[in-house]
């Protein structure tokens, strides 16, 4: 996870069980994916690398859901729904997209800036946490696709997000592939 900027937590952790409203206004708690594989990303519409992620992640979530991924993106903006909902209608993001303009999501995860990724498991521990792009190769994020394809390919994303052996040698292939590695 080293190649990708990608920290492993010290100890296990238990990701926060944050509330934040969708932009249908439904509450949503991370604790309802438990089970499930999810990657929770802290972003702005102002951000430019997380603007950059953006369809790279749509990309992940479109091509891993069926087996059992989620990827959640909570917005920091201030300046209303609407800005965000505009945001994401633009870009056609398809995955669920929480508010927090009062920080309090932010500030139960320790967010120090934008982008911030956290790989949850399904057994509700952090298993990695970047600062920055998650990617900074080209906007299609080969690489990291490439990581990913290895990741899912298993019968189920949660026995890869457990290995982190496996999630180790997946990431070393996929940065030592030449054009195809990131960041």
């Amino acid at each position: 996870m080293k190649a990708l900027g990608i920290l492993e937590p010290r100890q296990p952790t238990a990701a926060p069980n944050v509330t934040l409203p969708t932009l249908q206004g439904r509450p949503l708690a991370l604790s309802e994916l438990k089970g499930k594989v999810v990657l929770v990303n802290f972003w702005a519409t102002w951000c430019i690398p997380c603007q950059w992620e953006m369809p790279l992640m749509e990309k992940l979530y479109q091509a891993y859901k069926a087996k059992g991924f989620v990827i959640v993106a909570i917005s920091l903006d201030q300046e209303g729904r609407a800005v965000v909902e505009s945001f994401v209608k633009e870009r056609k993001l398809t995955y669920p997209v929480l508010l927090d303009p009062s920080l309090t999501g932010a500030r139960q995860f320790g967010i120090v800036g934008l982008p911030a990724t956290f790989l949850i498991g399904a057994d509700g521990f952090i298993k990695g946490v970047t600062y920055g792009p998650v990617c900074r190769a080209p906007i299609e994020g080969q690489g990291i696709r490439k990581g990913f394809r290895v990741f899912c390919s298993t019968a189920h994303v949660e026995k890869f997000a457990q290995d982190q052996a496996a999630w180790k040698r997946a990431l070393s292939r996929m940065s030592n592939k030449k054009g195809g590695g990131c960041c």
